[in-house]
């Protein structure tokens, strides 16, 4: 048996990587350093996937035995809105025919919000309402234009059309079959650690050992609210990205000019007090919801576990 677990990514999918998946008793853990990871999964999701060599990469694959492997970003480009979806998993289905899917979901108002948060860390300058294209009673149409960006290149914006879970769901039960695809609640792992081991065992024939629910990883986004993302956004103005080259304040932790904690993160950390209202409010929360509620409920009827008692529904 071959399991990929191919994302979201924001759903517990790094305290899985790192303390979960490689203490399954007879499945082999492929992590980041294994031939498979480097020449088959990371090929996979690249922008050159013409000239992949799937008899190579399929034989690789299949020398393997069973195993696990686990990457969020099989299922698509979190950057771009998940838009190559479909050819990712198309093209695992020719290099792993047959195997199984695991993949995690979240509610999806929380999704978004842990991914702005995300965004945040890592330079975006927009606010949440503006990041999700909010105006206040319905959403505008994706990517539309802004002048206040005008200068800084391409803004990262989300598209609220894309965490359609029932269509990842189509997705991989047409190219693996219905019985070949799990879906797991990032909920049932955080909440109901003993039902999730549970499905899990029952799907896969290999049960978890961990006997605790993952807690927050190391790397969890902080949580943001009203004032201190506003903050935010101003300090990542000055952040040196891609869209914005002359910015000073590295992202990552780098010692600039003998001050080894100057970047993005230490100072978002510095005003993580001033606190304010919640970023997701009743109001948005309900639009958002809303807005999968017919997909939601089509999920819902073709899985095991009842997305109703999550508040999905």
């Amino acid at each position: 048996m071959k399991l990929f677990h191919v994302g979201l990514p924001l759903t517990a999918t790094t305290s899985l990587q790192k303390h979960f998946f490689c203490q399954i008793e007879g499945l082999q853990y492929l992590g980041r350093e294994s031939d498979v990871f480097q020449e088959v999964a990371r090929p996979l999701t690249s922008f050159d996937q013409c000239y992949l060599d799937i008899n190579q990469m399929k034989k690789m694959v299949g020398d393997k035995g069973d195993f696990i492997l686990s990457w969020e970003r099989i299922v698509g480009d979190i950057q771009d809105n998940f838009i190559d979806h479909t050819s990712n998993a198309y093209l695992l289905s020719k290099i792993a025919p047959g195997s199984k899917i695991l993949l995690t979901i979240r509610k999806q108002d929380n999704w978004i919000l842990s991914a702005y948060q995300q965004a945040l860390r890592r330079g975006c300058i927009q606010s949440f309402k503006e990041f999700i294209n909010y105006n206040g009673k319905d959403f505008d149409n994706y990517g539309k234009y802004n002048p206040r960006y005008r200068n800084l290149g391409s803004v990262r914006q989300f598209n609220i059309h894309s965490l359609n879970y029932y269509k990842f769901y189509q997705t991989y039960c047409k190219y693996f079959g219905k019985e070949n695809v799990l879906v797991a609640p990032f909920e049932t792992i955080i909440n109901d650690w003993v039902e999730f081991k549970k499905i899990f065992s029952d799907f896969t024939g290999y049960s978890l050992l961990h006997k605790n629910t993952p807690g927050r990883s190391r790397g969890s986004n902080k949580k943001y609210r009203s004032r201190s993302a506003k903050m935010a956004c101003w300090i990542n103005k000055f952040a040196c990205t891609p869209e914005n080259p002359l910015g000073f304040i590295p992202i990552k932790k780098k010692p600039s000019v003998g001050i080894k904690k100057f970047n993005i993160r230490s100072l978002h950390d510095a005003f993580s007090g001033l606190g304010g209202k919640d970023l997701l409010s009743d109001e948005i929360s309900k639009a958002i919801m809303e807005k999968y509620k017919c997909s939601n409920e089509k999920l819902n009827d073709n899985i095991e576990i009842d997305l109703k008692k999550y508040c999905y529904l």
